[in-house]
């Protein structure tokens, strides 16, 4: 050690000189600023200048926010809120773009190897993961924000009724996100339609995983929006809910799929044919299972859930065996009519 420490001596004490100034100029950075940056001071007016953009770039000007707030909050209030932000809409689309400029870039310096049946399959799966993402990140963040900030404990002494409150949810999530989700088909089909041109015999193989692809993109979709719902409302924070919700709908299929495939497959798939419609199938009926439960336990158990916050315990029999707080009623198969109003 001490040969070691006598031919680095100088890196030793210029680290330790180092650190110490770091250390010492924070503490009086912190000493200096303290008794500052506790007022408010009223900005400048070019600060006030740029608020001002920044806010009309986020909710519109104030005669916009007027007509909005006259045409939609006796329709639904949930979904006022939700066309209120504006800008989210524009940063997904900013995404797209960008998105296919640098696919198209990658086609000018690639060409044919850029359309190959395998890259456009890599392409197609990393924007339908994009988008599945942003729209679990997006509803549970949503409910949960209201949640706790009391808008839908307020909603719930209003006449509007659990079925209301929900349609407004999903109508303000539809409105964000349907866009591009039909976009993202669109594409779909364009992708396909390029790698068929170089899959020769696979031509059917590639029209198959496009296809299942497709279907699945889009059940996982409507899931994530009743599931992302639910687990918004009973999760403690929003990164919780996020994390139930693509643990639930993203995760837990493959799972299921790897552990069911080790025993189907174990001699071998023989052909993709049945690898594709396994893969389809459980992730299909996850889909279906988690959308079913979590419609009818919003429907049953919202009012309350929305009262209590993360400190309700619902036991599982009272989740099986629910009792619809609309009109109190028993009901052992769940209150599914809302899956008509997606």
């Amino acid at each position: 050690m001490d040969s070691q420490y006598g031919s680095n001596e100088s890196i030793f004490w210029s680290s330790l000189g180092f650190i110490h100034f770091l250390g010492w100029a924070s503490l009086l950075a912190a000493c200096v600023a303290a008794p500052r940056f506790w007022q408010d001071f009223a900005p400048n007016p070019r600060q006030a200048e740029w608020q001002r953009r920044w806010r009309i770039w986020l909710l519109g000007s104030d005669q916009h926010q007027i007509a909005q707030r006259r045409r939609w909050l006796d329709v639904n209030p949930l979904l006022w809120l939700a066309r209120r932000e504006r800008h989210r809409r524009v940063v997904f689309w900013t995404f797209i773009a960008l998105y296919f400029g640098g696919w198209l870039l990658c086609y000018a310096f690639l060409r044919d190897a850029w359309v190959r049946p395998e890259v456009t399959l890599v392409v197609a799966s990393l924007l339908h993961l994009v988008l599945k993402i942003w729209l679990a990140m997006e509803v549970s963040r949503r409910v949960s924000t209201d949640r706790h900030n009391g808008v839908l404990e307020l909603l719930l002494v209003t006449p509007l009724e659990v079925g209301d409150i929900l349609r407004g949810l999903v109508a303000g999530i539809r409105r964000q996100f349907l866009a591009p989700v039909l976009v993202i088909l669109g594409v779909d089909i364009l992708l396909l339609t390029f790698g068929m041109n170089q899959a020769g015999s696979n031509r059917a193989a590639l029209a198959l995983t496009f296809l299942a692809g497709i279907g699945m993109f889009a059940a996982d979709a409507y899931a994530l929006t009743w599931v992302g719902l639910w687990q918004g409302l009973t999760a403690k924070n929003s990164s919780v809910a996020f994390l139930r919700t693509i643990s639930i709908v993203l995760v837990m299929p493959w799972l299921i799929f790897t552990g069911l495939g080790a025993v189907l497959f174990v001699n071998g798939p023989g052909s993709a044919g049945p690898v594709i419609a396994a893969w389809f199938a459980v992730g299909y009926l996850t889909d279906l299972t988690a959308s079913l439960l979590a419609t009818g336990w919003l429907a049953d158990h919202l009012r309350i859930v929305a009262a209590e916050g993360p400190k309700s315990r619902l036991k599982l029999s009272q989740l099986l065996r629910r009792r619809s707080p609309v009109s109190g009623k028993e009901s052992l198969a769940g209150n599914y009519s809302l899956l008509g109003d997606t």
